[in-house]
C-alpha cells in the first residue's frame, strides 16, 4: 500500500471516527424526545458533507446514519412503551391519592357529623327581582313590599290599594289572601298626603256604624270625631257647625226628642215626684225621701226640690214636700214641677 492510498483511507475513516462521536449525545437525546434526535442527525449529516466534499466521503456517511436511523426505528417502540408505563403509573398514583383523600375527607365528615349532628342545607339567597301581583311587572326586590302572604306589590300598586281602601269601607282594612296589611308596616312607602288620609279614614272605620256622627249640614256630611263632641253635641272641623249625636240634626238645647231612654227616664220622674239637676253638664235625677226642699247635686248645684229652680231663685217653701198634705209648720203646700231645660 503506497502513501497515497494510505492517506486516502485516514481520510475517509476520520470522518466515520468524528461522526461516531457525534452521535453520543444524540443516543442520550433521543430518549428524550425522537424528533429531535432526527433532525440533528441530519443537521450534522449536511455539516459534515460541507466539510468533506468527497462523494466516497458521502456515501460513507449515508452508510452511518443509515444504521443510526435503523437503531432509533428500533427503539422508538420501547420509547414509547416506557412512556405508556410512566403514564399507567402516574395514574395509578394519582388514584390512590385520591381514594386515600377521599376516606380521609368521608372520616372527616363522619367525625364533624357525630359531633355537630346531621349537616343543614343553607337556604337558598332570594332573588334579586321579583314580580307585582296586581300590575305583573318585574321589579326590584327592594322597590317592592312583601305582604303577609308573601305576595309582592310595587310601591304604585301599594298606595293604589289604600286609596281603594279609603273610598270604599267594605275593602277595609287592606287585606291580601284574607290577611289584613298592618299600616303600621307600609306608612314608610306612601306619601304624607295618603298617610294622613289614611289615618282619618281609621278612626271612622274603627268607630262603630251606630255611634258614628256626621255633620248634619247637607253640603259637608264630614265625620265629627269623638274628641270634638261635648254634651251630645259634635263640632265638624270642616264646616264649624255643631250636630246633635242623638239625633244626628243641628244641635237643639234640652232634651233630645230622639233619645228613648232619656225620655222613658223623665216620664218615670215626673210621675214619682223626682227633681232634676238645672246644671246643662250634670241633668242628674234625685229623689228626696226626707229632709228641706234645699238640695246640693253632687255636680255642687244648689236647687229647689220643688220646681228645680236655682236655690233661693224661687217661692218655694223651704221644709214643704209634695207628698205632705200640708206644712208642719203651717204653711201651704206647694205643687211639684218637674225640671226641663227650654
Amino acid at each position: 500500500m503506497d502513501l497515497s492510498e494510505v492517506v486516502q483511507f485516514i481520510l475517509i475513516l476520520f470522518p466515520v471516527f468524528f461522526f461516531s462521536l457525534l452521535l453520543i449525545p444524540n443516543i442520550i437525546i433521543f430518549l428524550l424526545d425522537l424528533d429531535r434526535a432526527r433532525f440533528n442527525i441530519r443537521t450534522e449529516r449536511e455539516v459534515l458533507i460541507s466539510i468533506v466534499g468527497s462523494g466516497r466521503t458521502t456515501r460513507s456517511i449515508d452508510l452511518v446514519l443509515d444504521l443510526q436511523f435503523r437503531e432509533l426505528a428500533i427503539a422508538e417502540p420501547s420509547y414509547d412503551d416506557h412512556d405508556l408505563a410512566v403514564a399507567l403509573q402516574l395514574k395509578l398514583d394519582e388514584g390512590a391519592g385520591t381514594e386515600s383523600d377521599g376516606d380521609s375527607q368521608e372520616n372527616s365528615n363522619a367525625d364533624r357529623t357525630l359531633v355537630s349532628g346531621p349537616a343543614k342545607d343553607k337556604p337558598a339567597a332570594p332573588p334579586a327581582n321579583c314580580t307585582c301581583l296586581r300590575c305583573t311587572d318585574e321589579i326590584a326586590r327592594q322597590k317592592s313590599f312583601k305582604a303577609p302572604c308573601n305576595h309582592d306589590f310595587c310601591f304604585d300598586c301599594l298606595a293604589d290599594f289604600f286609596e281603594a281602601t279609603i273610598d270604599d269601607e267594605a275593602l277595609y282594612p287592606p287585606r291580601c289572601c284574607g290577611q289584613e296589611i298592618p299600616f303600621e308596616s307600609v306608612q314608610g312607602l306612601l306619601n304624607d298626603r295618603l298617610q294622613i288620609r289614611y289615618r282619618e279614614k281609621k278612626m271612622e272605620y274603627d268607630t262603630e256604624p251606630n255611634n258614628r256622627t256626621y255633620c248634619h249640614n247637607t253640603t259637608c256630611g264630614s265625620f265629627i270625631y269623638a274628641d270634638l263632641i261635648e254634651d251630645e253635641a259634635g263640632l265638624c272641623l270642616d264646616c264649624g257647625r255643631t250636630t246633635c249625636t242623638m239625633c244626628k240634626r243641628a244641635t237643639h238645647y234640652g232634651d233630645c226628642p230622639s233619645d228613648e231612654g232619656t225620655q222613658r227616664l223623665l216620664e218615670l220622674a215626673e210621675n214619682r215626684g223626682w227633681q232634676r239637676c238645672y246644671n246643662a253638664k250634670c241633668h242628674r235625677v234625685v229623689e228626696l225621701s226626707s229632709g228641706c226642699n234645699h238640695i246640693t247635686c253632687v255636680c255642687g248645684a244648689q236647687f229647689c226640690y220643688i220646681c228645680g229652680s236655682r236655690w233661693r231663685t224661687c217661692t218655694c217653701p223651704q221644709y214643704t214636700h209634695p207628698s205632705v198634705a200640708g206644712d208642719v209648720r203651717g204653711q201651704p203646700a206647694a205643687v211639684h214641677r218637674f225640671y226641663r231645660p227650654t
